[in-house]
């Protein structure tokens, strides 16, 4: 829903009463985009060069799930 736009992401998380995600709820997160059959990461993540900037799941979920 955010495409891993940092406003986006914040906006998203106030909304459901979130101030700052913590690693338990990026995980979750990233779970879910993952297991969700409708999921596309190439097509579903908008930041710039994502593939080299993230080595592994738990960089990808940080670079998405940004602060």
């Amino acid at each position: 829903m955010a495409a891993g736009r940092p406003g986006r992401v914040k906006s998203l998380l106030e909304g459901f009463g979130y101030t700052k995600p913590d690693y338990a709820l990026k995980r979750r997160l990233m779970a879910l985009m993952l297991l969700h059959q409708a999921s596309d990461l190439n097509s579903h993540i908008c930041i710039e060069g994502w593939q080299e900037r993230a080595d592994d799941l738990v960089e990808l979920q940080e670079l998405i799930w940004a602060e």
